[in-house]
């Protein structure tokens, strides 16, 4: 249920500078550095790459945070991040992001690749009000079906603010640079990577 190579499952601490190496394999909730949070991470980096056991079921797959429903800031994905079985929301840095958390100033460099729906760069699903998701950046391709995207997959009601896609995003439909489908504002982003999509609703940002 929670696979991580820092933290399975933080209830509530601060998860600061850690830096986790090597491969995780899991179900559920699966990351680099820790499965489920809700307690802030900070300045952490993951290098391991992170796969999921090919299960079907729901998962929640990143190289930070598998779920989060607080904060995440300053953080760096390096590893790869490959799921091809299941269903559920796969991320660079945090998988799927609920509640008032805000997730800023973090970086993806590892190729993410999923062959199912909700795969960001950055983020898969953002779900919460009156927060928002600013200075994130991906450098790296993202490969997804429905709601691909290099920043965000899904963004349901967060605001998205300064942020930057550079890598190859491919997926099916609802796919983009920054968002691939949002309910909310979008400012100051900027995309220069390549965008392709297969169906319907495919757009540089």
């Amino acid at each position: 249920k929670y696979t991580a190579l820092v933290v399975g499952h933080n209830k509530g601490g601060l998860v600061q500078n850690c830096n986790s190496f090597g491969t995780v394999c899991g179900f559920g909730n699966t990351a680099g550095i820790v499965g489920w949070s809700s307690g802030e991470i900070k300045n952490c980096n993951n290098y391991a790459t992170i796969t999921q056991t090919g299960a079907s079921g729901s998962y929640r797959t990143a190289g930070i945070v598998g779920g989060t429903n607080a904060s995440v800031s300053y953080c760096n994905n390096y590893g790869q991040v490959i799921v091809d079985g299941g269903s559920g929301t796969v991320a660079g840095v945090v998988a799927r992001k609920e509640g008032s958390a805000v997730i800023s100033y973090c970086n993806n460099y590892g190729y993410v690749s999923s062959t199912k729906n909700y795969v960001g760069g950055v983020i898969g699903y953002a779900l919460g009000q009156a927060d928002s998701i600013k200075s994130c950046n991906n450098y790296a391709p993202v490969y997804g079906a429905a709601y691909t995207s290099g920043v965000v997959g899904y963004n349901e009601e967060t605001a998205i603010e300064s942020c930057s896609n550079y890598g190859l995003v491919k997926g099916s439909s609802n796919v983009g640079g920054i968002v691939g489908y949002t309910k909310d504002n979008v400012t100051n982003c900027e995309n220069v990577g390549y965008i392709y999509g297969t169906s319907n609703y495919v757009g540089g940002v």
